[in-house]
């Protein structure tokens, strides 16, 4: 992936439409096993992990920075 598809999860995950978010939310809920209170720590603030990362570009086709 190259530098112009970089983004930040929490501001690319605010601007998708409610729906969107919940279905990206849920799928990233199973394919990482994280509960979901630790989910929303981890918008306010929390990092993700280099694997929670790696899995979030993969679910969304666009590489994911903290």
């Amino acid at each position: 992936m190259n530098n112009s598809t970089k983004k930040n999860f929490r501001e690319y995950y605010m601007a998708l439409p409610k729906q969107e978010r919940a279905a990206l939310r849920d799928k990233f809920l199973e394919v990482s096993g994280i509960s979901y209170p630790a989910w929303y720590g981890k918008l306010n603030g929390s990092p993700f992990t280099k694997l929670e990362l790696a899995a979030l570009s993969e679910i969304t086709g666009i590489e994911i920075v903290n």
